[in-house]
This record gives C-alpha cells, structure tokens and sequence, in this order.
C-alpha cells in the first residue's frame, strides 16, 4: 500500500501515542493533516480563491482530524532518523548544481554514510 501526502495536508500537530493489547504496549508517532479547501465564493482582493484549512471539529473535545500514524518499537527511531538525514542530504545537495532525483539516488546508494546508516538500522533490528 502506498499512502501520498502532500505538502499542503502536513502539519505541525505531531503526538505521541501508545496503545496498551495483550502483547504489551506499542508506541507510535502520530501526524495529523489538514486537507485544504478553496473557497470559491471568497477572493483575495478579487484574484484568486481563498484556501482555508483547519481541524476537522466536530464539537470541543472532538477532534475527528486525519492522521498517519506510525507505529514501531525502537526500530522505527533509526528509520525515521534515516528519512530525515536523506530530505537533509537532498536539500543540501539542491543548493549545488540542480541534479534530477533519480541522480541523487544514484548518488545516495554510493554514498559510505548511507551504508553506515543502512548497516545501523540493520544491526538495531536484529538486535530486538
């Protein structure tokens, strides 16, 4: 399954939740969306329409808002910490000379700091 979601959905709300089952507690990082809409009726200054976003409220107390919820044990740590060394790496990389994404890649796969990483998040998982 693929989930896309796009800049324009993402947030600041992040929490940390945790679910307690009959396998024990589990702990996930949670981040909500705001979908944005246009309103069609209301312009700025007679340009364009008007985007709005928000919290899908129901009523106080009842935030029925969308989230990605990621769910994980120590492992996920790594993979997260991994996801942002690469957005880091990429917009780095993008104030040198413009290089497609495929070429960052191709880049990345031989980069010896990759491999350390990749070797890190493959050593943590086995441990547990």
């Amino acid at each position: 399954m693929r989930v896309n979601v796009y800049a324009e959905e993402i947030t600041n709300r992040v929490e940390l939740i945790s679910k307690q089952t009959a396998d024990g507690e589990f702990v996930g990082i949670r981040f909500y969306l705001e979908l944005p809409v246009t309103d069609m009726t209301a312009t700025n200054f007679g340009l364009d329409p008007i985007q709005h976003r928000g919290p899908f409220i129901h009523r106080p107390g009842d935030d029925d808002s969308s989230a990605v919820t990621f769910w994980g044990k120590h492992a996920l740590i790594p993979i997260l910490e991994k996801a942002v060394a690469m957005l880091k790496d990429y917009y780095n990389q993008a104030e040198q000379p413009k290089q497609d994404l495929a070429s960052y890649f191709e880049n990345l796969a031989n980069h010896t700091e990759h491999d350390s990483i990749m070797h890190e998040i493959t050593s943590h998982s086995d441990a547990k």
